[in-house]
């Protein structure tokens, strides 16, 4: 026997729970697939924008966050080699009590993902069907028909939020365009203790690959590596990784032990799909995914699960048309999405280093960087050490709030 709902959506993540809360609360009747058993581990950079966290606190998630364990961040520390640099600060120097508001929290993405099913389990509107892979997908009239252990699920609308490798979409034939090498990644929850505040996520920019350190607790702290396929096989065995990790503990103020064993994911890549394709919708990861390296992954799972949600509000509570919601759906995608995605690209060739400045500024000059990315960078609060003006101007353009070099 089939089970009849508005809308079906396949994977429960972020950007499929975020999506399944925002219909739940116009009563739109949601199916939630996912071959996954929640909450679970996931390899993930686990830091929240404060883009997310406004976004969450739009699905009533606010108080709720600030109740799990996690810690405020107020920006991006970058190393490359011998010098760091200080990316979209809120602090005018580490250290220094005159914080403006967080640029985001970091916490684990088990806590997360626990938080966001445990809210859809609160909604009438809202079921769920988890670790249960799907066999089968048709278009039945109208309708489509999705084919899972616990039988036949019946929905006017299917969107896909199960991440960039999405089997479905490829089984679906929705056609994909991928950009840079894919790299692979590893993460650890280290548990221990801070010598010193904890108050940015550190990238510290490696040859081939980068390792991320976003503290997630009072004593926690999440280390993800990301690499090419080769360098994570590498990467993967303890006695090379950990001595590289050690000496970015060193850095950050902190000292521990990994708790378990990493989680692996791969291969990353930045690839984007259309947002609506034969009228299947797409959000997050399985829309677009953005290089990791500006930790803008959650932040477009959730702006792009908005405009998901908006379109089928419109379609089955405001009656409007599907094609003129699709088409205004599409263009509002990518004006939401293009500064963040501008901003992924700048970053990942700043940080990674280009010789072609060409490009570089061919593409700042077609990218309209949001108010939040495109701050003026503060002369006062510059170091007496500074890199080339060049690199000075192009942080700035990018929206920097400052930056200053130490260990010269």
């Amino acid at each position: 026997m089939s089970r009849n709902f508005d809308v079906l959506i396949v994977g429960a993540s972020v950007a499929g729970a975020s999506l399944a809360l925002r219909l739940a609360k116009r009563g739109v009747k949601t199916a939630v697939v996912d071959k996954s058993s929640f909450p679970r581990r996931k390899a993930c950079g686990e830091g929240l924008s404060d883009v997310a966290m406004e976004k969450l606190s739009e699905l009533d998630l606010g108080e709720k966050l600030s109740a799990c364990d996690h810690t405020p961040f107020y920006g991006y520390c970058a190393w490359l080699g011998n010098f760091s640099v200080d990316l979209a600060s809120n602090t005018s120097r580490k250290g220094s009590p005159d914080k403006k508001p967080p640029k985001g929290v970091g916490i684990q993405r088990y806590v997360l993902d626990e938080l966001l099913v445990r809210e859809l389990s609160e909604q009438s509107s809202v079921e769920t069907f988890f670790g249960q892979k799907i066999a089968a997908v048709k278009k039945d009239g109208g309708e489509y028909v999705v084919e899972v252990s616990d039988g036949a699920l019946r929905a006017r609308h299917l969107v896909l939020a199960d991440g960039a490798n999405s089997l479905l979409a490829s089984r679906l034939e929705i056609p994909r365009k991928a950009g840079n090498s894919p790299s692979w990644g590893i993460s650890w929850i280290f548990e221990g203790e801070f010598t010193q505040p904890a108050e940015q996520v550190s990238v510290f920019v490696k040859k081939g690959y980068e390792i991320y350190c976003t503290p997630v607790g009072n004593n926690r702290v999440n280390v993800c590596i990301l690499a090419r396929k080769h360098l994570i096989s590498e990467l993967s065995r303890p006695e090379n990784a950990l001595p590289e990790i050690i000496q970015a503990f060193e850095k950050i103020g902190f000292a521990g032990a990994p708790i378990g064993k990493p989680e692996h994911i791969g291969p990353i890549a930045s690839t984007r799909r259309p947002i609506v394709h034969d009228g299947i919708l797409l959000a997050g990861d399985a829309c677009e995914s953005l290089d990791p390296i500006s930790g803008m992954g959650m932040t477009h799972a959730l702006l792009t699960s908005e405009l998901v949600a908006n379109a089928l509000v419109a379609i089955l509570c405001d009656q409007k048309q599907p094609h003129v919601v699709f088409r205004e759906l599409i263009k509002r995608r990518e004006s939401t999405v293009r500064p963040y995605r501008g901003f992924a690209r700048l970053t990942g060739m700043l940080l990674r280093g280009t010789r072609n400045h060409g490009r570089l500024l061919a593409l700042l000059a077609r990218t309209p960087f949001p108010s939040k990315v495109r701050d003026v960078l503060c002369p006062e609060l510059l170091g007496t050490q500074m890199p080339s003006s060049a690199s000075a101007v192009l942080l700035a353009l990018a929206g920097f709030d400052f930056l200053y070099l130490k260990g010269f």
